[in-house]
């Protein structure tokens, strides 16, 4: 997405709001995350002795982004409490997210007074690093303090979501057994038996969020390339196997669950390869437009398509380490790749 696209979807330019002089009071907060349901909570439990207002008790809420992120889709509030500098609130602010997505922002806690007419009035704020966060410390006691003014970082201007996948490797002796499993009754095929059969990668691609489009109307799909690099160091159009998923209209967090099958392949030919996938919005007049991809891989950097890193390497790594089981992860999509190699779509 553009430098304009995502300004449009800041969630609201709190430089321009007013503040008291000197933040003063604590919040309290409990956080908590879920692997299994992949879920991070914040639980605002209450705040205490918060900032007067001409002498008279604030108006309060909580709120909440997972920075560098500030879009919409980042932001959670509280209700608000009247009259009161020592709200109690017992809320939960959840967000849905990987943990190793969690683990690249930082928590920004604010406190606002609420008007009728005008602009809310920043009461404080304090801010915890997710990275490496131990989540059974139980209920922290955080200071409020003054805003911190940082500049949207390029991170945050190249978010392009996320995308829920799992691998696997099915042998080719798997692959035989079944077929034979299956057609053990005819007896045509004992003369087939030592027919040599290849294997299979089977990609599972089950869903994205947060896909940075062009608004609720774009209707996203996954393109799938198996890349075998060219002695030249070049990936080109002739050395890869393409695959497509189901477009899915009108959602930015689209379920596919489409499997993509790269067939005749052994797991020896598969360390040198190279699996990229990028998300795509289908368009019916012109050039359908480049959402985010990945590319996964060895990562050992032979070839420039030999370019996975983090969890990309990792989860292909796995993959070929346990064949016929499926290994699952979520990745953060690249918003670029070769443009050589995703020029069109």
């Amino acid at each position: 997405a553009s430098r304009e696209s995502l300004a449009s979807n800041v969630s609201e330019n709190e430089a321009s709001y007013s503040h008291v002089p000197e933040p003063s009071g604590e919040v309290e907060v409990n956080l908590q995350y879920n692997y299994k349901e992949r879920r991070f909570t914040v639980n605002v439990v209450q705040c205490r002795n918060l900032h007067a207002l001409d002498g008279n008790p604030p108006n309060p809420y909580v709120k909440t982004y997972l920075l560098p992120d500030k879009t919409k889709r980042s932001k959670r509030r509280t209700q608000t409490r009247r009259a009161t500098a020592n709200p109690i609130y017992s809320e939960q602010l959840v967000y849905d997210i990987v943990k190793s997505e969690l683990e690249t922002r930082t928590l920004q806690v604010s406190v606002w007074h609420s008007l009728t007419f005008g602009s809310n009035v920043f009461l404080g704020e304090a801010r915890i690093a997710m990275e490496n966060y131990r989540f059974d410390g139980g209920p922290q006691v955080l200071h409020l303090g003054r805003r911190v003014e940082i500049p949207v970082p390029l991170p945050t201007l190249m978010y392009r979501g996320d995308i829920m996948l799992a691998l696997r490797y099915v042998s080719g002796e798997l692959i035989k057994a079944n077929q034979l499993a299956r057609d053990d009754s005819n007896s045509k095929v004992e003369h087939n038996d030592r027919k040599p059969v290849g294997g299979r990668l089977e990609v599972w691609v089950q869903n994205c969020r947060n896909l940075a489009g062009s608004g609720s109307g774009a209707s996203p799909y996954v393109k799938g390339y198996l890349i075998n690099p060219d002695p030249d160091s070049r990936a080109t159009r002739s050395s890869r196997v393409k695959q497509k998923s189901a477009i899915v209209k009108g959602d930015m967090n689209p379920n596919f669950n489409s499997i993509l099958a790269f067939e005749n392949i052994s797991l020896r030919d598969l360390k040198g390869r190279s699996l990229e996938l990028t998300v795509w919005d289908h368009v019916k007049i012109g050039r359908n437009d480049f959402l985010g991809g990945v590319r996964l891989n060895v990562g050992d950097r032979s070839y420039p398509c030999m370019d996975a890193r983090g969890h990309e390497s990792l989860m292909w790594t796995r993959m070929l380490e346990k064949p016929n089981d499926w290994v699952e992860g979520s990745l953060l999509l690249r918003p670029s790749m070769d443009p050589r190699l995703d020029s069109q779509g």
